[in-house]
């Protein structure tokens, strides 16, 4: 079998007969405080969704949804535990859930995600991880 440098393999594909290949810099935590809420501005107003958070790093969240944000838009990502701190990103890539309505989409954030934020969805309500 020849090596194709051309090919690329997606980083959260298992590759038969090879390891899963972690593309990110920053490994993603599943989130133990999971109920957040994503705002974005579409046509002058502000939108708010309830939003479930699946997992995060210090750059990135992957979110459930039932509304799509338009698109380009700046996210801001936040958790009713933390109402001082949120953290804005865009959509890299969006897909449909199993469960009819609902859709994952995977957010890049603009800057580091704020401890405090990172910290309550990760370790949760009661500070144990």
């Amino acid at each position: 079998m020849t090596s194709n440098p051309r090919r690329s393999f997606r980083g959260d594909a298992p590759q038969i007969g090879s390891p899963v290949l972690e593309r990110r810099f920053w490994t993603r935590e599943p989130a133990r405080d999971a109920e957040a809420t994503l705002t974005w501005t579409q046509d002058g107003a502000e939108v708010a969704v309830a939003a479930h958070l699946v997992d995060l790093s210090v750059r990135g969240a992957a979110v459930i949804l039932a509304k799509i944000p338009p698109r380009g838009a700046v996210i801001r990502l936040g958790l009713a535990a933390v109402e001082t701190a949120t953290v804005e990103g865009r959509v890299v890539a969006m897909r449909l859930h199993p469960k009819r309505g609902w859709l994952i989409l995977h957010i890049k954030f603009t800057t580091d995600c704020p401890k405090a934020l990172y910290d309550q969805a990760v370790d949760g309500a009661d500070g144990e991880g």
